[in-house]
């Protein structure tokens, strides 16, 4: 029986920094970061999206190498349909349909062919990377739930929080998607009602997650992680049970290995990245936004310590 495959996914919501601690611990020796690797079907392969490493996904010698040699050129699975697959996946509604109480059903089977051909991806991206670890960002604890049932993977859950407030603000934000060469694109706004939602349910989703007999879990605020990177990644290192002492460094870092990203924030593409914290939601969020975005989200953000006894925030 093949060794099981180390898989680190980071779960939570979007604008979390997920990016950014994914190429981190790309630079790690022994961890392979592949961002939001759910994309690699429409995003990567139909609609030809750049790889992190700057070069049209189908064309990256990392990823070509991987396809071929996972699926060949005639068994490689119908894009198409593997992403229609995944379409389903990333809804909250049908998951009570994985539970083992469940009756036999299609939804369920439907799952367990899609991660069954992921499993010649994961095995090909290990042995083509030599790595120990890969480094998943794809977030989305819905997709993470269809990929508990892929036995061949041993789960790593690292649940990344980030207040809300923050995570509101940014979704304001218009930012480019460099990664489509072929017109201007920007990543979509949402407002600040729909992101506490998304907020609330990817979490609450994620700590789920971590009941599961089979997964590993931990939770890691993204507001402790950027005042202490060297440190944050050393626990994420031991977390998944590997060796080694992270380096230390300043807050602005240069990126010398490429990181083979299939979808991502578009920071992914920087080679040098300033660790700060963010705070500028405070300044420049609408108070009335502020106020609407903390009353909905309060009881998670006092679970995960964002207000301290005195009502004050903690950062």
């Amino acid at each position: 029986m093949s060794k099981p495959i180390t898989l680190l996914y980071i779960a939570g919501t979007g604008r979390s920094g997920s990016t950014l601690l994914n190429n981190l611990l790309g630079q790690i020796p022994g961890f392979t970061a592949v961002g939001e690797l759910y994309s690699i079907w429409d995003r990567g392969l139909l609609e030809r999206q750049l790889c992190g490493c700057g070069e049209p996904l189908p064309d990256c010698p990392l990823w070509s190498t991987v396809l071929n040699e996972a699926y060949g050129e005639r068994s490689r699975p119908d894009p198409h349909t593997m992403h229609a697959t995944v379409e389903t996946m990333l809804r909250a509604r049908p998951l009570v349909q994985l539970h083992p109480r469940w009756p036999e059903n299609a939804y369920r089977r439907r799952v367990d062919s899609y991660v069954e051909q992921m499993e010649p991806l994961y095995r090909a991206l290990q042995a083509q990377s030599n790595s120990q670890v890969i480094v998943e960002a794809s977030k989305l604890p819905t997709y993470a739930f269809g990929l508990t049932r892929l036995t061949a993977i041993d789960l790593y859950v690292l649940h990344l929080v980030r207040d809300n407030r923050a995570v509101a603000h940014s979704w304001q934000r218009k930012r480019r998607r460099p990664e489509i060469t072929d017109r201007d694109a920007y990543i979509p706004r949402v407002s600040p009602i729909k992101s506490t939602y998304h907020w609330l349910l990817w979490n609450g989703l994620s700590e789920a997650l971590g009941k599961l007999k089979n997964v590993h879990y931990k939770r890691m605020r993204y507001e402790d992680f950027v005042v202490s990177p060297a440190e944050g990644l050393q626990d994420i290192v031991d977390f998944v049970g590997q060796s080694g002492q992270i380096w230390t460094f300043d807050n602005v870092l240069q990126l010398p290995l490429v990181v083979h990203t299939v979808s991502g924030n578009p920071m992914r593409f920087e080679k040098a990245v300033t660790i700060r914290p963010d705070i500028a939601w405070r300044t420049q969020m609408p108070r009335s936004q502020y106020w609407q975005v903390t009353l909905l989200s309060a009881p998670l953000l006092w679970r995960y310590g964002y207000f301290r006894r005195d009502g004050q925030q903690i950062v």
